[in-house]
């Protein structure tokens, strides 16, 4: 079917969900345009009114819920729900006053009071949409609004929100939920109530409390509202995180609201970008927040060393330390790489394989350096070096704890080139005797089956099952390799 704003849906579960959002999910579809469910016209109208009306009463415009009349349907959206709702959140002081204001809007009246008699409840944001009555009071919701989506959501949007006392922070953590396809909607109607309310984004920061995340900012489920919103007000969500992170004051970690804020220092900005990227405004926002450490590295000629630090060696962030040796022009990474940051060999030699099998010519380039320098010094080349033998090396990178998915490991690909540097021609042969000295039969096979299973460790497993069993047994299976004994 076609709504009024000519956005195509299709019909799932009682609700209405968008193709972007069956096609891509709740994050990608919600953010990349999070008022959808109204036209540029709309919108405009709307906001307009907003600022022309600032004093009118909110008591609601009377429109038919049939109006096909598609800016009367958004005027009338904005002035029954966002309008009064917002005005009523304003001085909230006691649930009469909320019954007050409800009174306005009849049938948005009849929404928080039938949230009240499905008794649902606030307190488990995970479990909110999931819990027993909340198909109900939906579906009464919407059965209510005649089906239509934008004021229905709108109404329980609004309702949330008053019986949460206005607190926006937890109505963010609740509808922030990935789990339920219902959260999807109440983001349009969340951010329709931010913009009918002209806030900017930095009001909006604060509104939902993102000064307080700590380390955990950019994996925090509200700052995808807040993208969301900035995406709204065409401003770049990056530059603007950046800036608030830099001139004023943030939490730095866990505490409570008495604690001093104080602005990022640059170290403080590197660890912060350390910080595994889970959520999809994490992963989104890191690039850009990177470049923006890159630069301010360089104008401040910041210690090389201690970027690394910083950032740590964990992909991506290694990325950006790299782009900025490049720009220092500096030979021999490797030797600050393996002494500045105090790491030990196997997170050092991890970095490194991770960085030989990046997609980045550049990343990919650098690896390729760094572990030369590294064999070298393995190898005592210069006589400063520990010599390692092979088999001393595949247990210090602890390869034969790595289990079947061993020929995956990036520190197997260290390995195997530390072979290949030492003595390419024997390389092979050595490879097939230490995997034997560690593994018995049963085990070596059922490596190499798992290793069959993907495109870039095909080769090796093959190589493995026709050299250790044999031309004449293989192919063979696991299941069929009797265990040995212990």
């Amino acid at each position: 079917m076609f709504l009024k704003s000519g956005f195509k849906r299709v019909a799932c579960g009682g609700i209405l969900l968008s193709c972007a959002f069956l096609s891509h999910g709740s994050g990608v579809a919600a953010e990349a345009n999070a008022t959808r469910a109204l036209s540029a016209r709309q919108r405009n109208l709307a906001f307009n009114q907003s600022q022309s009306d600032e004093n009118a009463t909110v008591a609601p415009r009377q429109v038919d819920d049939g109006d096909d009349d598609d800016d009367e349907r958004a005027l009338a959206l904005f002035e029954s729900v966002s309008k009064a709702s917002t005005n009523a959140m304003k001085g909230i002081k006691s649930n009469a006053m909320v019954q007050k204001v409800f009174s306005k809007d009849p049938k948005l009246a009849r929404t928080k009071s039938s949230f009240d008699e499905y008794k649902l409840q606030l307190s488990d944001p995970d479990n909110f949409f999931t819990q027993a009555n909340f198909q109900p009071w939906f579906e009464k919701t919407i059965q209510r609004y005649k089906s239509d989506e934008t004021k229905a959501y709108a109404a329980m949007y609004s309702t949330v929100l008053s019986r949460s006392k206005g607190d926006e922070e937890a109505v963010a953590r609740l509808i922030s939920s990935r789990s339920n396809l219902h959260a999807f909607h109440w983001f349009d109607a969340q951010i329709n109530s931010w913009k009918a309310r002209n806030l900017d984004t930095e009001e909006v920061f604060d509104l939902l409390k993102l000064s307080n995340e700590g380390p955990d900012l950019l994996n925090s489920p509200k700052l995808s509202s807040w993208v969301r919103f900035a995406g709204t007000k065409n401003e770049d969500p990056a530059e603007r995180l950046w800036k608030y992170l830099t001139t004023r004051g943030v939490l730095k970690g866990k505490s409570d609201d008495k604690t001093p804020r104080e602005a990022y220092s640059t170290a403080e900005l590197g660890r912060l970008l350390q910080t595994p990227r889970e959520t999809l405004s994490a992963v989104r926002l890191g690039p850009s927040l990177e470049k923006m450490l890159l630069v301010r590295w360089k104008q401040q000629k910041y210690p090389i060393g201690r970027a690394l630090q910083d950032v740590g060696i964990r992909p991506p962030n290694l990325e950006v330390w790299l782009a900025y040796v490049r720009t220092l022009d500096y030979d021999n990474s490797y030797a600050i790489f393996a002494t500045a940051g105090k790491f030990e060999v196997i997170a050092i030699a991890g970095a490194i394989g991770l960085a030989l099998r990046s997609k980045n010519n550049l990343m990919a380039e650098a690896g390729k350096n760094m572990q030369i320098a590294q064999n070298k010094e393995w190898l005592n080349i210069d006589g400063k070096g520990l010599f390692k033998t092979y088999d001393q090396l595949f247990q210090d990178l602890k390869l034969n704890d790595a289990g079947k998915n061993l020929f995956a490991s990036p520190l197997w690909t260290v390995w195997i080139n530390y072979l290949k540097f030492a003595d390419k021609a024997s390389a092979k042969n050595t490879m097939m005797t230490i995997l034997k000295a560690h593994f018995n039969e049963e085990e070596l096979l059922g490596i190499a089956e798992e290793a069959e299973k993907v495109d870039s460790t095909k080769s090796i497993a093959s190589f493995v099952k026709k050299h250790y069993f044999g031309e004449y047994r293989y192919p063979v299976s696991a299941q069929n390799v009797p265990k040995s004994s212990a």
